[in-house]
Parts: C-alpha cells; structure tokens; sequence
C-alpha cells in the first residue's frame, strides 16, 4: 500500500481499531501517514458529545451508511484533516438531530501506540550513528549493593554507564562500591574492595541496567508492548526543541508473594518519561517514578548524557587492590559433582548454613563465590534456628528461603535467602539475602 491509497481509504474509518490489517502494516513504516492519521482521528476525537440522546433507528442506519460509504478527493497531503472537518459537518448536523454514533466514537489510540513506535523507530536510526555513550544518573539504592535494587526508602547514589558501540563493543558500569565492566571477552565484577569475580561475557552480574547499555534493544521491546498495548499506556508531548514520551507500565512478575513488589524498577508499578531531542531523536533524559499505593516518586533520574565521546581503553578494565585476585567464575573445575544439584532450595539453604556453623569454606566452593574474610567472620560459627518454606516473587528466576539464625555476637537475624540454579550445570547458587 502507498501513501496515497492509504489516505484514500483513511475517510472510510472513524475508529483506528477497524483499520485493516494493511493500513496499520503501512504505518509501521511510514512516519508521514501516522501524522495524517493523528490529526485525522483527533479531529474526529474532539467531536464527541458529552452527552447520547436517545435516536430514531431509521436516521441512525442512515446516517451510518452516509458515513461508511461518502467518497472525498482532497488535493494534498493534508487531506486526511480536510476529510475530517467534512465529516464534522455532517456529523454537527447529526447532533442537532439528536443522533450520536456512540459505537463508532471509541477513543483513538493512534497518537499514543504509533507514535510513540515511530518515536523509537528514529532513534533506533539515530543510534546507528553513535560510537558511544556516557549516561550520568542518580538512583535511589544502597551503595555497593547489586544495581537492579531500588528503594523509595533509599537516598539517591549517582551510577554512571559508560559504552563503546564501535569498533569492539565494550562497556563500564560503577556507583560506588560496585563496579562491573565488560572488556570484550569477559565479565569483571568488583564489589567494596572486598571480592572480584571474572565472569563469562554473559554473566548475570548486571540485569535490568543491559536495557540502558543497549538502548536500541529497549525501544525494540517498548515497540513491541505498544503494537501489543502489552499493560503499558503511552503520551507524547512535543515542544519547539524536545518530544517527551511518557510510558505507565504495571509491575512484571508473580506477587502471590509481595516480597520483591517495588525492589526493582520492573517490579514496580511505574510511570517512565523518555525525553528526546526532537533535531536527532537521541535520548536527552530519562525520569523513572515508582507508583506505590498511589503515591509517585521519583526512583531513577538521569542528570546527563553524551554521545561519542572519545573513552579512554582504561576504562574497560579494573585494576585490584593490593590483597584481591580475580575469583574465575568461568572455571568449571569438578563443579558437576558439586553436592548443590538434584535437591531442592531449602535444602541447599540448609548445606550452605550448615557449612557456615562449621567453618568449613571450601564446601561452599561452588555455590557462593563471593566469600571472603569478612563474611566469614560474620557467618562463621553461627547457629541456624529454623527455615521456612521457599517461595517465589517477581521476576526472580530462583528461589527464597525464609531464615532464622543466631550470630557469634548472639544476635538473631531472619531474612530471606536468594537462591537460583538457573545455570547449565543446574547447580543451586547463594545469590543474596545474606
């Protein structure tokens, strides 16, 4: 279909749900339509009454079949508007006589759904033109602590990403205490000074933050919630300089259990406002809000963001301090015969504190690769009170294990313990809750 049967036919629909399936496959790819269209069904938007009075059924068939069937031939590209404000005519007329075609009047999602695709269209285009980028944001998180944890409890702590899109992929993402980097080979993680582990190039040591590493990814997805309306509602404001696209998404996840509800930004019932510059249609600010019982706040801010930038080759790769050596996470060793396979997530929890009441370390090999002196001296000794039975939550694909244990300095904790096995060997991992 081109643009100009398109338009032909555009007059004969008043609701954009009843575009046939070639009509939206033509907008898909062509931006000058979705404008034609915006303007057509708001137009016709406007127009309806505040009020139905009740109708003759004769008139009413009439005036629907005049409506289905008129013919216009406007002259130019502004046509679909020009078609609208004819129908408005006919339609005033049909007011005065008391008739409102209620089921046709449905509310127009086109200027919401195509155009916040066509926004993401152009700036995918647009990032095929940059080399890199350095995002600057503040979040509201606890230092050191994985970068998918939020928290309107929580004060704001800057994180910064840092990419190179070209000639090698490589990227850089820290806040203090942590860091992770990625050197085009491998994952390298460092956490507090404390303990540095060198993952595979697609360890799992960054997870909702690759959708800001690769923005082009993320507006794929959003595209595909906006021709599905996948639980997502979508506005667009323009000005002179900027196009805000504002985003309200339902929290993903199972919440039979409301642990992880709002712990992370996917978990979260969220209203996100993409900002871009309306020259190049790169993304020029972000703003995520957490709705929690109907109260917004403010999660995740982005202060700054450039692009193509010359970054220096040091900045994807870490340098250890004097006592830390790299933990290879890529080693499989004897990991197979590995006691923390074929049991179930509370049993595993029971292994790992049992392991931990008796010091002995190196039976925790395999599953938590993250000790170090100072969790053994927190954990060492300890005395495990009770376990509860594992549940699920969110979008966590392992488990939780309520917990009760008694520390060396006789105080008694009750957590939740983070375990998952979703890794080759399907060997159960201590990822947290400690």
């Amino acid at each position: 279909m081109n643009c100009k049967d398109f338009n032909d036919q555009l007059i004969e629909y008043i609701n954009f749900q009843e575009l046939p399936s070639e009509m939206k496959s033509h907008l898909n790819s062509c931006s000058a339509c979705v404008e034609s269209a915006e303007e057509y069904f708001f137009t016709l938007s406007m127009l309806k009454p505040k009020i139905q009075p009740e109708i003759d059924a004769d008139l009413k068939d009439l005036v629907i079949n005049q409506l289905k069937t008129k013919k216009m031939e406007p002259k130019n590209r502004k046509r679909p508007i020009i078609q609208a404000l004819k129908i408005a005519a006919i339609i005033v007329v049909v007011f005065a006589t008391g008739l409102f075609l209620s089921q046709y009047f449905k509310p127009s999602f086109i200027s919401t759904t195509y155009a916040a695709e066509n926004i993401f269209k152009k700036s995918i285009d647009a990032l095929n033109k940059v080399n890199s980028m350095i995002i600057k944001m503040n979040i509201r998180t606890i230092e050191g602590d994985n970068f998918e944890l939020i928290g309107s409890e929580y004060d704001f702590v800057e994180n910064t990403i840092t990419k190179q899109f070209t000639p090698e992929t490589k990227w850089r993402i820290e806040k203090p205490g942590r860091t992770v980097v990625f050197n085009g080979e491998n994952q390298l993680l460092l956490v507090k000074n404390a303990f540095a582990i060198k993952g595979g190039k697609n360890s799992g040591f960054v997870e909702w933050m690759q959708r800001l590493l690769n923005p082009a990814l993320l507006y794929e997805k959003e595209i595909r919630n906006a021709q599905e309306c996948a639980d997502s509602k979508y506005s667009v404001d323009k000005s002179s300089s900027e196009i805000d696209l504002t985003i309200n998404t339902k929290a993903k996840g199972n919440f039979e259990n409301a642990y992880l509800k709002n712990s992370s930004i996917e978990e979260s019932d969220c209203r996100i406002v993409y900002t871009f510059t309306k020259e190049d249609y790169l993304l020029k600010d972000l703003q995520v809000f957490i709705i929690d019982k109907g109260v917004e706040i403010l999660i995740l801010d982005v202060v700054d963001i450039k692009y193509n930038e010359v970054i220096p080759s040091s900045q994807f790769e870490i340098s250890l301090p004097a006592g830390l050596e790299w933990q290879d996470a890529t080693k499989k060793d004897e990991i197979m015969k590995s006691e923390f396979i074929n049991i179930t997530s509370k049993q595993a929890a029971e292994i790992f504190f049992k392991a931990c009441e008796s010091k002995d370390w190196k039976r925790l090999r395999d599953t938590y690769p993250y000790m170090n002196d100072d969790i053994k001296n927190y954990l060492g000794g300890l005395k495990l009170i009770s376990l509860g039975e594992s549940f699920k939550s969110g979008t966590y694909p392992g488990e939780f294990v309520p917990y009760k244990i008694k520390l060396n300095d006789g105080s008694e904790k009750e957590m939740n313990l983070a375990v998952r096995n979703d890794n080759p060997s399907k060997i159960w991992m201590i990822d947290g809750g400690i």
